[in-house]
């Protein structure tokens, strides 16, 4: 059975917590301490001879401090004893967690059978919420080359919500896979790549290439820097802020919150189909393009902003709406 206690070491404590090695030293320096006590005792009463008026009195006086100390010795013994238990129980059930990481990987491998696909990602998912965070990133790993390896060009698979669900459990608990997941869409007949995106969380990076992503599903992430879009399509996002992670993207029926003067690249390279400008800030940027063949727009009570050009008439770049 796999503990809940948190595989942290960082970890504080509400009590104090003696080590395996602490507990032994303890039980060989109270039983030294004891033998020495005894001794020493011993010596004490009866070093003149067996006196039965006086002595007896004095050793049932001293009786209470002897049980004192096979007391501690005991004591310490049995911490050691449960240290040393709770270690091999420990190591039991990491060699447990191991053998389930290895299970998982097997069942995931074997595509042919979905039912094992499937026991395989739940098998892996224990381990990605479980207490151990060494194992739980590398099955994460596992199941992100899965999604790799199964889906790299269409979202359209039966253990999508299995797989990204078991990801973005991990992500709650601030597990990160240690990959680079790349999602290209094909090509149809008419050279446009039509496929319809899912964010992924629970990795270190996504790129997606082609294909569209619309703000229902990627809106509460719109500020994801693990998320690179290139030629995609971006359909209702929210507040975008355009920079390096959208490389010649069609923003269509966007509201777009400012566009990134660091971003180097010729922002016309990338289509604004029915975009809100509307107190967009475009910060010193010297060129601003003309948006009004695209039907982009902005209020007239919430204008853009431009550092660079802050008497620039908006109207001859942008339609206005009142």
């Amino acid at each position: 059975m796999v503990s809940d206690k948190p595989d942290d070491p960082t970890a504080v404590s509400d009590y104090p917590l003696m080590t395996e090695q602490q507990w032994y030293l303890g039980a060989v320096v109270s039983a030294f301490l004891t033998a020495a006590a005894f001794a020493l005792g011993f010596i004490w009463i009866f070093s003149d001879g067996f006196d039965p008026t006086s002595d007896v009195p004095l050793a049932q006086a001293l009786s209470p401090f002897g049980v004192a100390f096979f007391g501690l010795v005991t004591f310490c013994t049995v911490g050691w004893r449960g240290s040393i238990n709770a270690r091999q129980v420990d190591q039991s059930e990491r060699e447990g967690r191991a053998k389930l990481l290895q299970e998982g990987a097997k069942l995931l491998g074997e595509k042919e059978n979905p039912s094992h696909v499937s026991a395989g990602v739940a098998t892996l998912e224990l381990l990605i919420t479980g207490p151990d965070s060494k194992l739980a990133v590398q099955a994460m790993n596992l199941v992100a080359d899965y999604i790799q390896g199964e889906m790299a060009t269409s979202h359209d698979h039966r253990f999508r919500d299995e797989t990204f669900a078991a990801l973005a459990n991990g992500a709650k608990l601030g597990r990160e896979a240690s990959r680079t997941l790349r999602f290209s869409a094909p090509m149809n007949s008419e050279q446009v790549r039509l496929e319809q995106w899912q964010p992924l969380l629970g990795v270190r990076r996504v790129d997606y290439i082609g294909g569209t992503a619309e703000g229902g599903l990627f809106g509460e992430f719109v500020d994801a820097t693990s998320f690179t879009y290139s030629g995609v399509r971006i359909e209702f996002f929210e507040k975008v802020r355009v920079s390096y992670r959208f490389r010649d993207c069609w923003f269509a029926y966007c509201d777009i919150a400012a566009i990134d003067d660091r971003f180097n690249d010729d922002i016309e390279a990338s289509r604004y189909s029915h975009c809100d400008f509307s107190g967009c800030s475009f910060g010193k940027r010297d060129l601003i393009p003309d948006f009004r063949p695209g039907n982009s727009y902005f209020s007239s009570r919430r204008p853009p902003i431009s550092d660079k050009h802050p008497s620039i008439d908006w109207e001859n770049h942008l339609l206005i709406r009142s």
